[in-house]
């Protein structure tokens, strides 16, 4: 979190070649971001069979 506060840019990209492949760490990720009131657009990496597992994920 230290890094993504860091980051002055609007936009942020997490080079992660399957960022939902945990679901439970992307999550924790996403609630983190929230809880800081971080409003940057974020875009990641990831498999259409996982994003197909996980569709919540996606909003």
């Amino acid at each position: 979190m230290r890094e993504i506060e860091s980051i002055s840019t609007k936009d942020i990209l997490f080079t992660d070649d399957n960022f939902l492949q945990s679901a439970s760490r992307a999550n924790r990720i996403y609630e983190l971001i929230k809880e800081a009131g971080l409003k940057k657009r974020y875009a990641f990496q990831a498999r259409t069979d996982t994003i197909a597992s996980h569709p919540e994920m996606i909003p």
